[in-house]
């Protein structure tokens, strides 16, 4: 644990100057420690240096190096916004290819989980995006070397950080269902493991209120939630993405009925690609627990689907979805 400098309203932590990337955007405030400050450190020893949001340069850096300051400051009650930013711009840790799959996807799973949470709490830009692109990639090669490696992915999260393992899971689920479905190629593959990671990012801009609602939603409140896929798609559309990852982030709540939102396409207008990213995102959604309903388990949700949701997906995907969680043993004794 760091060692921290007491003032009276506030307690600092030093934060190594060379973990911080030249042009990129830090959300936190930075205090450098004037000249003859120590441990018993007054408020005013600490001058604030740079306010955030305030973006880096590598001249910035580099002169701050040659002069001797090795360690900046932050306020503790920031460490969270800078434990995010170390996550998003420092080197993603390297996954062990030698491990088996079932306990590599879940490292996969976790690095995913914080990248996502990176674009909802900052902006979304083609860095974040290419290191997604390494995550769906790694996703891919588990679920190709071992399909029953998507047994071991990891459902279960409370309030906000639900929506950041929902992602990544659902990620996992769509390409697990997507091989299923006889779609071998990894570059194909790794555009479904894409668009389920990122299908919900337009959920950033609705309150937490609403999103984590335990009660029915008002009709305000319900056309901000409608409002997510549309969202999504405008804040993605700029980046170099395939248009399958758009075309799944922009209709991923849409039915072959019409009865989905936000265009009410019908039948073959969605194509199979947001067909099989939307049957993943009901599934992880009705096995996680919520504030508003209870953890289903994994029978219970098909079941589930199965009656309710009748005319309203592709029978065809939601088999793939069946013979990618159910094995031949449970399918004959069902």
């Amino acid at each position: 644990m760091a060692t921290g400098y007491a003032s009276e309203r506030k307690r600092f932590v030093p934060i190594r100057t060379d973990s911080l990337v030249d042009n990129t955007a830090a959300h936190f405030d930075v205090y450098t420690l004037l000249e003859g400050g120590d441990g018993n450190a007054k408020p005013e020893d600490f001058l604030l240096y740079a306010k955030a949001p305030y973006t880096w340069t590598l001249r910035e850096l580099t002169d701050l190096t040659r002069v001797g300051i090795q360690d900046l400051f932050i306020d503790e009650s920031q460490r969270r916004n800078y434990d995010r930013y170390l996550r998003l711009h420092l080197e993603t840790p390297e996954i062990d290819r030698n491990e088996e799959p079932r306990f590599r996807i879940r490292k996969v799973q976790d690095i995913g989980q914080h990248l996502v949470e990176s674009c909802f709490l900052s902006d979304i830009d083609q860095q974040v995006v290419g290191k997604l692109e390494g995550v769906a990639n790694e996703l891919v090669l588990c679920l190709k070397e071992d399909p029953k490696s998507v047994h071991h992915i990891q459902s279960l999260a409370e309030y906000d950080l639900y929506t950041y393992v929902h992602s990544v899971g659902v990620g996992t689920l769509t390409t697990a269902v997507a091989m299923k479905m006889g779609i071998s190629d990894p570059e194909e593959l790794k555009t479904y493991a894409m668009g389920g990671i990122l299908h919900d990012v337009g959920k950033k801009l609705v309150p937490l209120q609403v999103l984590n609602k335990p009660g029915p939603l008002l009709p305000e409140e319900w056309e901000m939630m409608k409002a997510h896929p549309t969202t999504g798609f405008e804040l993605l559309k700029a980046l170099d993405l395939p248009k399958e990852v758009l075309e799944i982030v922009a209709s991923h709540h849409e039915k072959i009925d019409g009865s989905g939102y936000p265009d009410g396409l019908m039948g073959n207008e969605i194509p199979v690609h947001v067909q099989v990213a939307t049957i993943a995102d009901i599934f992880n959604a009705l096995t996680t627990t919520r504030c508003y309903h209870r953890k289903r388990s994994r029978f219970e949700a098909l079941m589930f689907m199965k009656h309710h949701l009748r005319g309203k997906v592709s029978p065809d995907v939601f088999n793939a979805l069946v013979a990618c969680l159910v094995s031949e043993k449970e399918l004959k004794d069902e």
